[in-house]
Parts: structure tokens; sequence; C-alpha cells
């Protein structure tokens, strides 16, 4: 399945992806990287967090596993749970090796189904390279001396860049859902038992969104989220849900049908802007990072 996956890919994400690696600040990072930088964060994840194997947490490892075989991940890593009372996940990959780190707390109160949505979205960012250009590592340091232009770039990017790695999220799951009951409980902290609900909730919220941003229209401001707003993540998987339902299957995608869709998906992402935050440095890469 690899091979087909990057079809997947959100277009708008790609094309920012590829002007940022033009961009001098961008290569000067990857040529800096060093080689024992993965092992000096392996050994902090030893030291701070759990890693996962059959023997200690079998169910969770073997769904890790599944999710591997799956989109035949061409690299190898290892899943960590580390104590944390916030549903967080996050991966550092360098070359052919990735570590996935989930907090405690996410996987006590995820479902099977939703913890493959949170592991592949984590995949997602391995898949497609997200690493070579650590958004974070600018957006999170305000020495860096990027204008504003780079910085509205760099979100732009990031927030797309979460778009793409849900859908390999939800392939993960197969299940609209489950993703639907991750975002959920990531927004409220709190279990539904029932689905409808809670993708209707998510549906309503997202419209109430695009009336609010209405009113906001022509105001400007600096769009300074690192991650899109938790309902216009579930409407851009949700618009895309069905053609990742029938690849999940074994059909073969329609690239026509999926440009039409990320159009759609675009104008979602691009035309629903929160108003601009006091900082433009605050309360980065969570939510599944």
């Amino acid at each position: 399945m690899n091979a087909a996956l990057h079809q997947l890919r959100f277009q708008h994400e790609q094309q920012l992806y590829q002007q940022l690696q033009q961009r001098d600040f961008v290569q000067a990072y990857q040529q800096q990287q060093q080689p024992q930088q993965q092992a000096l964060y392996q050994r902090h994840l030893l030291g701070s967090a759990v890693k996962v194997n059959a023997g200690l947490l079998p169910e969770l490892n073997q769904t890790y596993k599944d999710c591997l075989a799956l989109l035949d991940m061409p690299a190898q890593g290892d899943i960590y749970i580390y104590q944390s009372s916030d549903y967080n996940a996050y991966v550092f990959a360098e070359a052919e090796h990735f570590d996935i780190s989930i907090s405690s707390a996410l996987v006590k109160d995820f479902s099977a189904a939703e913890i493959r949505f949170v592991m592949g979205h984590e995949l997602g960012h391995v898949l497609f390279q997200h690493q070579l250009i650590p958004a974070g590592l600018w957006l999170n340091t305000e020495e860096q001396k990027l204008s504003d232009n780079t910085l509205l770039q760099l979100f732009k990017w990031s927030r797309a860049a979460e778009l793409s790695a849900d859908r390999i999220g939800f392939l993960s799951c197969g299940d609209l859902s489950a993703a639907a009951n991750a975002f959920f409980k990531l927004a409220c902290g709190l279990s539904l038992d029932n689905d409808q609900q809670v993708v209707l909730a998510l549906r309503q919220q997202y419209d109430e969104i695009e009336r609010i941003n209405q009113t906001l229209l022509g105001r400007g401001g600096f769009d300074a989220h690192s991650h899109p707003l938790i309902p216009i993540r579930f409407k851009s998987l949700e618009l895309v849900s069905l053609d990742l339902l029938s690849y999940r299957r074994g059909k073969i995608l329609n690239p026509d049908a999926l440009r039409q869709i990320d159009h759609q998906v675009e104008s979602v992402l691009v035309g629903v802007k929160p108003p601009a935050e006091d900082s433009i440095i605050s309360n980065l890469f969570k939510q599944f990072s």
C-alpha cells in the first residue's frame, strides 16, 4: 500500500512543503543535522518513558504492528508511553528510524480504534517526511530572526501538514466515528457514548466557526495556530473520508477526484481563519503533533 499513499497527501500542504524546502534557513538546518541526534533522543526516551513491547503492553504493541503492516512503512520505529494527564502524541524521526511518544492519559482513555487513528497520524508525519521542516523549532524560538511573511508561511504549512497526517490516521483506523471521538476527547477531555452526537457536534461547531469568520472578514491579523481548529480538522477529514475508505478496501484512487476534494479542503482550511492570538509564539505543537 505504501507506494500509493503519497497520492493521499493534501496537495496544498505538499506545495507549501516544496516552497519551504527552497528556503535558505530550512536548507541550513538540514545540512547541520548530526547522526547522533537520534541516539541522544532515544536515550532521553529510555530514561523518561517506557518502550512498548509484546511482553509489556501486548494489545497496544499489536495495534502498532497492525498500523505498520497496513501502511507498509519504509522506516522502522518504536512506541513510547510517557506520563501525562494531557492527551497528546508526537514523533521524532531521523533518517530510517522514528520514535512515537504517546501520553499515558491517551492510552488509558482512547479506544483501540482511536489509538490507531493517533498512531496513524504520527506515522503520516513520518511517511511525508515532515521532520525535514521542523516548524516548531522556529515557531517556538523567539530568538529566530524570521520575517512575518516567513512565519506566516510556516504556520500555513504546519496546519496543512496536520491534515495530510490526519488522512493516514483515518486510513489506519478506517472509521470516521473513531476519528471524531478522538477529536472530541482532545477538545473537551470527555467520552460520549453516542457517535452520532459527537459527529453532529463537530459539524455544528464547524458551521458556527464559519459564521463567525464572516464577521471577521477584512480585519486582517496574523493567524498564529500551528494546528487547524479541531472542527476544521474534522470537516477536512470528512470531505475525503469516502475516498479513503474506498482506497482502504482495495479500490484504485481517482487522482482527479482527489484533487477536487483537495480544493474543497483548501477552501475549508484557508477560508476559515481564527482571530490572531496575542502572541505568535504560544500554545504550539499540541494536538497530535
